[in-house]
């Protein structure tokens, strides 16, 4: 991973250092480049300070880029309104200078966005209103010579960035925009119960997951899949307590890097298969499903271990009030978490079976288009051939108890029409 970071960081310097005007603003700046060996010298101890720095400057980046309203590949970039969010964060505009003030540093965002050769591939997948990464690192630079060479503070640019860096960014910024992904690895997913609760439910998670992929037409997951799957899991909402923008954040999070946003592009904006277990993972610890304690205290008489699915239960029956008072303090992302992961993971998996077989048995939102069957591991059949995500939910779940949780709790008077649907559905799916 630190390699990968390394190899990204040089890629996105190089692209940056491209644009003529950008390296005219950095000469100009600097009291100390006159030359162009001078120039590439200041170059590279520019370089280094985002080197000392790139944790929180990649971090920071994805984080408000996933701030934004846009869903799937648009979402890697940040636009004007992110941009200005990061600024008012880190305490940055000074609307007492003379180049430091909030316009200026719109008009930075602007000047960042100009392409100036516009028939690069570069050029093909950015957008001219938004910051792709290597256009962050030059904005930064813009910013930090804007605040502290304009106004006399250091004559050094290199000296300006680690000072924007060290004196703005890390100290203001929130602690979720500095979440490092790989700390969620090593303290809480790589261990062999964790895996051992993922190889149990394997080809229920297959299913969905190629299921979803399919969503947009690829054997691979895009961001649009994966938020579609939460919102039929009824994972995102006011009970849950995970928004949209929380649910983009753990995407973004469960995802390996790479070395190149533009040549790389596809891959860092999709999901594979062991990145969704990651998201799924990383799902549970922010949902934070009730404890045995808290269920036994919220179903009181009735006890929910006579159930198949208790969490299931809890959340389709508890008021939106009441389940944002009881939320747990440690669910939050950054908080520190008193209860194993993997107590979690259970309860949302549960959840997922549980409304899925609500979903697609009683209430079928949408189906195949069997005329563009996906084949092979996991997948779609050509047509007359059974579902894959029907038949892992018929092999992961207890059916009759399913069925009778639904008619319980969403069917109250019509069990006899619902039971007669759900047998005509459970013959179709099976034909």
């Amino acid at each position: 991973n630190r390699l990968v970071k390394t190899k990204r960081l040089a890629t996105d310097w190089a692209r940056a250092c491209t644009k003529a005007k950008f390296k005219r603003v950095i000469m100009k700046a600097d009291a100390d480049t006159s030359s162009e060996e001078d120039l590439k010298q200041e170059l590279e101890e520019v370089r280094l300070a985002f080197e000392r720095n790139y944790d929180a400057i990649f971090s920071a980046f994805l984080y408000f880029c996933m701030s934004g309203g846009d869903v799937g590949e648009d979402a890697y970039s940040m636009g004007l309104n992110q941009w200005t969010a990061f600024l008012v964060d880190c305490e940055i505009p000074d609307n007492s200078s003379k180049s430091c003030r909030a316009s200026d540093l719109d008009t930075a965002f602007i000047v960042t966005n100009f392409e100036e050769d516009k028939g690069s591939d570069t050029n093909k997948e950015n957008d001219d209103r938004k910051l792709m990464g290597f256009e962050f690192l030059e904005i930064v630079v813009r910013v930090a010579v804007a605040k502290y060479i304009m106004s006399k503070q250091v004559d050094d640019v290199s000296e300006a960035v680690e000072l924007l860096c060290t004196d703005r960014i890390l100290p203001h910024l929130c602690p979720e925009a500095l979440i490092t992904p790989n700390d969620f690895r090593e303290s809480k997913l790589y261990f062999e119960e964790i895996a051992q609760i993922f190889e149990d439910h394997d080809p229920f998670l297959r299913a969905v997951y190629t299921f979803y992929a399919y969503l947009n037409g690829q054997r691979v997951m895009q961001m649009e899949g994966w938020i579609t799957m939460c919102e039929h899991c009824c994972l995102l909402g006011p009970k849950t307590g995970v928004s949209k923008r929380e649910a983009k954040l753990i995407y973004a999070w469960s995802q390996m890097q790479v070395a190149d946003e533009i040549k790389k592009r596809n891959k860092m904006i999709t999901l594979t298969f062991v990145d969704f277990i990651e998201a799924i993972a990383r799902l549970s610890e922010l949902v934070c499903p009730p404890t045995a304690s808290r269920l036994e205290e919220f179903f009181h008489a009735t006890n929910p271990a006579t159930s198949a699915t208790p969490t299931w239960e809890y959340f389709a029956t508890v008021t939106e009030v009441e389940s944002v008072r009881t939320r747990r303090v440690s669910s939050e992302f950054t908080s520190v978490k008193t209860r194993a992961l993997r107590e979690k993971i259970e309860g949302v998996l549960e959840m997922m079976t549980t409304q899925l077989v609500w979903n697609y048995k009683v209430d079928v939102p949408f189906v195949f288009d069997p005329e563009k069957p996906i084949t092979g591991t996991g997948g779609v059949s050509s047509r007359g051939s059974s579902n894959p995500l029907m038949d892992a939910l018929e092999a992961c779940t207890g059916e009759k108890e399913v069925y009778e949780v639904h008619r319980r709790f969403h069917l109250a008077g019509l069990e006899k029409s619902v039971t007669m649907k759900i047998n005509a559905l459970g013959r179709a799916i099976k034909v």
